[in-house]
């Protein structure tokens, strides 16, 4: 029963991720004019999060790491995607010397914030 359980949690906080790097792309398209600088990082750590706060899920650390792989190759595709459309050639953020700078290390941020909280997520909940 735990498996059913545990491929139905995995599956929904992965869908929210793709649903997330759906629509950032969208709205990338539709609003050219408009950046959406945290979206990298919201797509990259939202199935590992999501996931972990998933009490119904009873996720183990390796299903956290493969949410986190998934998030970040998301957010990839997604940056893949705006950078082959022309929707990453305007400047970037604060230090970053371009959008696409930007997106990348974004996503390595994401997906380490979001293993991070996953993996503190199922230690606390391990023990107690």
């Amino acid at each position: 029963m735990q498996t059913i359980t545990t491929r139905a949690g995995s599956v929904r906080a992965i869908a929210w991720g793709g649903g997330f790097a759906l629509l950032w792309v969208i709205l990338a398209f539709a609003r050219p004019s408009l950046t959406f600088h945290l979206a990298p990082f919201l797509v990259a750590a939202a199935p590992p999060v999501l996931l972990a706060l998933d009490d119904a899920a009873h996720a183990s650390r390796r299903q956290i790491v493969v949410a986190t792989v998934i998030g970040a190759s998301l957010a990839l595709v997604g940056t893949a995607v705006l950078a082959g459309g022309g929707r990453l050639d305007g400047a970037g953020f604060g230090p970053f010397s371009s959008a696409l700078s930007e997106a990348l290390i974004l996503i390595g941020a994401g997906a380490v914030v979001g293993l991070a909280i996953g993996w503190w997520r199922t230690a606390t909940t391990e023990t107690g």
